[in-house]
């Protein structure tokens, strides 16, 4: 979600659709719960679990999200639109 709000419509379907599902799985306190693992760590042996992961990038994407449907621009970091990128030249 937060890589479509850099470059898409505010209103693109993904968009709308991605901010419905993080509000709709939003637990009473606020937080998101995750069962999953959220680092690698050796596939197999041990995994990685970053606690704030399940709150930190949702917070984030929601933030940017209601800032730019207040026209809020000054909060965005960092707008492009794809036809700014070229292809990259093989060499």
């Amino acid at each position: 979600m937060i890589g479509l709000l850099a470059g898409a419509d505010l209103h693109e379907p993904a968009i709308v659709k991605a901010v419905s599902y993080l509000v709709h799985r939003q637990e009473e306190d606020g937080s998101w719960s995750e069962t999953d693992f959220t680092g690698t760590g050796f596939p197999g042996v041990f995994y990685l679990k970053y606690h704030l992961y399940r709150n930190s990038f949702r917070f984030i994407a929601l933030a940017r999200y209601s800032n730019q449907s207040r026209r809020a621009d000054e909060y965005v970091a960092l707008k492009f639109q794809p036809s700014e990128f070229r292809p990259a030249q093989r060499v």
